[in-house]
């Protein structure tokens, strides 16, 4: 049995046709969903991985969060990680 790995690395999400992308959460939905504005200004809604979920990392409107498309209905999503912004 081949063992899968626990973390979500872009060449894995490139294996499987889903290229990361980085969006920008700008509210949060009832039952841990959030509505996320992408680079290019489309938005969607997005849930939380697994692993996100268990860490109790903290989601607020502005974060900045690394995302992956669902390839059969481009408007929802999943959080795979938060992404520090950089320093001013």
């Amino acid at each position: 049995m081949m063992e899968r790995s626990r973390d979500s690395d872009s060449v894995g999400d490139l294996r499987r046709g889903r290229a990361p992308e980085l969006a920008t959460v700008v509210s949060a939905l009832p039952n841990e969903l959030f509505q996320l504005r992408l680079e290019d200004g489309s938005e969607c809604v997005a849930h939380v991985a697994g692993n996100l979920r268990m860490g109790f990392t903290r989601l607020v409107p502005g974060s900045v969060v690394r995302i992956e498309r669902s390839p059969l209905d481009p408007t929802k999503a999943r959080i795979c990680e938060r992404v520090a912004r950089p320093a001013r």
